[in-house]
Protein backbone atom coordinates (compact mmCIF):
# COMPACT_ATOMS: atom_id res chain seq x y z
CA UNK A 1 0.00 0.00 0.00
CA UNK A 2 1.36 3.55 -0.62
CA UNK A 3 1.68 6.12 2.20
CA UNK A 4 -0.65 8.14 2.47
CA UNK A 5 1.39 11.24 2.58
CA UNK A 6 3.79 10.19 -0.59
CA UNK A 7 -0.03 9.64 -2.24
CA UNK A 8 -0.98 13.04 -1.76
CA UNK A 9 2.51 14.78 -2.48
CA UNK A 10 2.27 12.94 -6.06
CA UNK A 11 -1.28 13.59 -6.41
CA UNK A 12 -0.12 17.60 -5.94
CA UNK A 13 2.68 17.53 -8.28
CA UNK A 14 0.04 15.82 -10.75
CA UNK A 15 -2.34 18.37 -9.90
CA UNK A 16 0.08 21.63 -10.12
CA UNK A 17 1.30 19.76 -13.88
CA UNK A 18 -2.06 20.30 -15.31
CA UNK A 19 -2.96 23.74 -13.99
CA UNK A 20 0.45 24.34 -16.57
CA UNK A 21 -0.93 22.47 -19.26
CA UNK A 22 -4.47 24.77 -18.59
CA UNK A 23 -2.47 27.82 -18.62
CA UNK A 24 -0.82 26.80 -21.83
CA UNK A 25 2.11 24.74 -21.05
CA UNK A 26 3.39 22.01 -23.12
CA UNK A 27 0.93 19.51 -22.72
CA UNK A 28 3.06 16.67 -23.65
CA UNK A 29 5.57 17.48 -21.89
CA UNK A 30 3.90 18.12 -18.38
CA UNK A 31 1.75 14.83 -19.37
CA UNK A 32 5.07 13.16 -19.51
CA UNK A 33 6.08 14.81 -15.95
CA UNK A 34 2.92 13.84 -14.44
CA UNK A 35 3.02 10.05 -15.38
CA UNK A 36 7.28 9.99 -14.44
CA UNK A 37 5.86 11.40 -10.23
CA UNK A 38 3.31 8.79 -10.66
CA UNK A 39 4.69 6.11 -11.98
CA UNK A 40 6.87 5.25 -8.61
CA UNK A 41 3.59 4.91 -6.32
CA UNK A 42 1.90 3.17 -9.36
CA UNK A 43 4.55 0.52 -9.67
CA UNK A 44 4.23 -0.08 -5.45
CA UNK A 45 0.98 -0.26 -5.80
CA UNK A 46 1.16 -3.00 -8.58
CA UNK A 47 3.70 -5.01 -6.60
CA UNK A 48 1.56 -5.05 -3.96
CA UNK A 49 -1.33 -6.91 -5.56
CA UNK A 50 0.89 -9.29 -7.89
CA UNK A 51 3.26 -10.75 -5.01
CA UNK A 52 -0.22 -12.41 -3.53
CA UNK A 53 -0.72 -13.82 -6.99
CA UNK A 54 2.81 -15.20 -7.77
CA UNK A 55 2.60 -16.69 -3.83
CA UNK A 56 -0.29 -18.31 -4.81
CA UNK A 57 1.46 -19.65 -7.62
CA UNK A 58 4.67 -21.12 -6.36
CA UNK A 59 5.25 -24.81 -5.42
CA UNK A 60 6.18 -25.49 -1.82
CA UNK A 61 8.45 -27.55 -2.39
CA UNK A 62 12.21 -27.73 -2.33
CA UNK A 63 14.36 -27.31 -5.00
CA UNK A 64 15.95 -30.71 -5.92
CA UNK A 65 19.00 -30.59 -8.90
CA UNK A 66 20.51 -33.07 -10.85
CA UNK A 67 24.14 -33.77 -11.93
CA UNK A 68 23.04 -31.66 -15.20
CA UNK A 69 22.12 -28.67 -13.13
CA UNK A 70 18.22 -29.23 -13.97
CA UNK A 71 15.71 -28.81 -11.24
CA UNK A 72 14.10 -32.41 -10.70
CA UNK A 73 11.53 -31.07 -7.86
CA UNK A 74 9.76 -28.70 -10.14
CA UNK A 75 10.40 -29.92 -14.04
CA UNK A 76 12.85 -27.03 -15.03
CA UNK A 77 15.34 -30.06 -16.62
CA UNK A 78 17.01 -27.39 -19.08
CA UNK A 79 18.84 -25.12 -16.61
CA UNK A 80 22.68 -24.98 -16.61
CA UNK A 81 24.80 -25.53 -13.23
CA UNK A 82 24.51 -22.10 -11.55
CA UNK A 83 20.73 -20.95 -13.24
CA UNK A 84 18.07 -20.40 -10.35
CA UNK A 85 15.45 -22.31 -10.63
CA UNK A 86 11.88 -20.29 -11.80
CA UNK A 87 10.25 -21.40 -8.65
CA UNK A 88 12.82 -20.38 -6.26
CA UNK A 89 12.93 -16.85 -8.00
CA UNK A 90 9.44 -16.61 -7.32
CA UNK A 91 9.71 -17.35 -3.76
CA UNK A 92 12.24 -14.58 -3.58
CA UNK A 93 10.82 -12.45 -4.95
CA UNK A 94 7.42 -12.74 -2.60
CA UNK A 95 9.41 -12.67 0.26
CA UNK A 96 11.47 -9.37 -1.40
CA UNK A 97 7.78 -7.77 -1.74
CA UNK A 98 6.38 -8.61 1.89
CA UNK A 99 4.39 -11.59 1.39
CA UNK A 100 4.14 -13.16 4.86
CA UNK A 101 4.08 -16.85 4.75
CA UNK A 102 6.74 -19.52 6.31
CA UNK A 103 6.45 -21.11 3.15
CA UNK A 104 7.44 -18.58 0.69
CA UNK A 105 10.78 -18.11 2.09
CA UNK A 106 11.70 -22.12 1.71
CA UNK A 107 14.64 -22.87 -0.79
Amino acid sequence: MIPQEAAEAAEARIRSMLLRVESGGDALGIAVAAVEAAAPFLRAQALAEVAPLIHSLTDRDYCSFDHHGGCQAHGYLDLQPGETCPQQEAKEFVKAHGVKDDDASKD
